[in-house]
Formats: structure tokens, sequence, C-alpha cells
């Protein structure tokens, strides 16, 4: 007993309970056996029918034409004057990556003065990195750091919007922070 005279609980389960987990967790088992062995059967009868030179409208229907995913791929205004996009993926940092490409923005903007829009918030410049958004000739107290939103290109070309040294966990992230969850709007306005 602890102080006070309670009894502490076993962390582990009951003998039953952990007879009811492994049942479960066989059941899954054999779920997903019987499921790999299903696919492989007709990957395996597909793949000889094709070796044997079998038509391909016996396995499946032809199609006419193949249907563009739209909003997958941002959409440019008649105008060239906006880049309609989308949050396509929040990473384990909650930063918001979109998109929205380098090249689609250098194309259409046209080294333009820009605006991007994420809900209520509002980008003018685009850095290109996490520390030039920082301006260490400042002393570190008056530096502009922790918390201070940027946007910027990441490694795989797509517009990503980010909060300098945020936390998910404790003071929130540019998904938590700015409202933006995957497939919401971005916008980036060009002056004309």
């Amino acid at each position: 007993p602890q102080p006070g005279g309670q009894a502490t609980k076993s962390a582990l389960p009951s003998p039953s309970r952990s007879r009811s987990l492994l049942v479960g967790i066989l059941s899954l088992f054999e779920i997903m056996s019987v499921l790999l062995i299903e696919f492989l059967d007709v990957f395996v009868k597909v793949a000889a029918h094709i070796a044997r030179q079998g038509t391909l409208e016996v396995i499946g229907t032809p199609l006419e034409k193949i249907k563009e995913l739209t909003d997958v791929k941002p959409v440019i205004n008649p105008d060239q004057n906006q880049i309609l996009g989308s949050v396509i993926y929040v990473d384990n940092y909650g930063n918001v990556i979109t998109n929205i490409t380098q090249k689609v923005f250098k194309e259409v903007g046209k080294s333009r003065p820009f605006t991007i829009h994420a809900r209520n918030m509002k980008f003018n410049r685009i850095y290109s990195s996490y520390s030039e958004a920082i301006d260490f000739s400042q002393p570190k107290e008056n530096r502009e750091e922790d918390g201070k939103k940027l946007a910027l290109f990441n490694t795989a070309g797509h517009l990503e919007l980010a909060v300098y040294k945020s936390n998910p966990d404790t003071v929130g992230s540019a998904s938590s922070l700015f409202g933006l969850n995957y497939r919401d709007i971005i916008s980036i306005q060009f002056e004309s």
C-alpha cells in the first residue's frame, strides 16, 4: 500500500484483459493476411495476363480522358494577377505547405509586389531561409525573433508559411496560430 493506506493498481493488464488483447491482435493479423493474399492473388493474375499479351480491356475499363484533379494545382486568374492555392500538408512543426511552387510564383509574379493572404494573415515578403528572417546584427534583446511569421519556399520549391521557433505543443505553430489546415485557401495577389 501507498501512504494513506491505498493499494496501487498494477500497470499490467489483468490476465483476462491480456488474453482479449492478444485475441484481438491475432484476429487483426489474420484479416490482414487474408487481404494481402487476396491482393497478391489478383496482382499475380493481372501480371500473368499482361505477360501473355492479353488485352487490357479484360482487366479494366479503358478511359477516353484522364480526369484532372484541379485542386492539386494552383489556379491563376485570367488577369494574371492572382494565384489561388491551398494547403497540401502540415508538417510535424505545424508549418503550412502549399501547392504554390516557386516556379509558378515567378512566372505569374514577374517581380511585382505581392501580398499573400492566409485567412486573416498577410505576408509581403518571402524569405530565402528561416535565418534570413532574423536580423542577427541587432542585439538579441532587440531582435524580432521567436514567434515571427514568415513565408519561404521550402527545399521542394513549395510556398511554406511558418512561425520562427514555434512549438506546436506549447506556444502553437503556423497551422494553429493562423488557423490553417489541409485544403484551406491561400492566395497571392500581385499589384498590376
